[in-house]
């Protein structure tokens, strides 16, 4: 049985230490990664914002634990608002809560939960954000190219599975220090005009196996035509080569009043 491309997050119940994260093919094997992961947030924040706890089903919590579907990939180099310090140079993946602790959280507000980079504390440790997911800016860059080359090959991963573990690893990360990137962030809704993954990220397929631009990336999200477009490849291949069947995402696209 395949399991479609996805990304797999697993966080230490202890959070002041790094979790991981890996993208998988759909053949549930491991295509990037693992990279080191934050699921923290900045104590300091949540408790100015009313949530001393970090309670992970309310604003400025920890990251909270599910299912979470894809929704776009934010641009956020220099040239744009979002500020890239918080969130990164390479794009930002956008998440939006569909199952578990995660879709709960949903109901307090958290609709802004991202995968992302950012500046590094002076030590050189990832430092906590307000309820995402945090990378390296480095590990975020090739997180993004390996979503690039994965989508051109198999499909691209549309669900991301954040679960918990006792311990991940002893690496641990940056002190609180005021963070606030706001929960959930703003001027999301100004950067639906995505570039094209393969430019963006340097990704040159050979001209046999070149297609159309990954359809998270585009402007409205067409999933459909990337059904056909998957349909179609199956087909050129064959009914030796990769046959799998390509399950329709008949999800609607992302509503731009959601607040972020």
């Amino acid at each position: 049985m395949r399991i479609m491309p996805r990304i797999i997050i697993e966080l230490a119940a202890d959070r002041t230490l790094l979790g991981t994260l890996r993208l998988m093919d759909d053949g549930g094997r491991i295509f990037a990664g693992p990279f080191k992961a934050l699921g923290r947030s900045d104590r300091k924040t949540a408790a100015a914002k009313r949530n001393p706890t970090a309670d992970r089903l309310k604003p400025y919590g920890d990251t909270p634990c599910g299912v979470f579907d894809l929704i776009d990939i934010v641009h956020t180099a220099e040239d744009t608002k979002i500020d890239f310090s918080k969130y990164g140079k390479h794009g930002a993946i956008r998440l939006r809560p569909v199952d578990g602790a995660a879709a709960r959280a949903e109901q307090f507000g958290r609709t802004g939960l991202m995968i992302h980079g950012g500046e590094a504390s002076p030590s050189g440790a990832l430092r906590p954000t307000n309820g995402c997911i945090r990378l390296s800016d480095d590990d975020m860059r090739l997180l993004l190219e390996a979503i690039a080359r994965l989508t051109i090959s198999e499909g691209p991963p549309l669900t991301c599975m954040i679960n918990e573990t006792a311990t991940v690893s002893d690496l641990t990360a940056a002190a609180d220090a005021g963070y606030d990137g706001a929960d959930p962030p703003p001027g999301m809704e100004t950067n639906w005009h995505l570039r094209d993954v393969a430019a963006a990220w340097a990704v040159q397929p050979s001209a046999a196996t070149r297609r159309e631009p990954y359809p998270l990336l585009m402007q409205g999200h067409d999933r459909d035509s990337h059904d056909r477009e998957v349909h179609d490849r199956s087909a050129d291949r064959g009914p030796a080569s990769h046959d799998r069947d390509v399950p329709a995402h008949d999800r609607d696209a992302p509503a731009h009043d959601r607040g972020l």
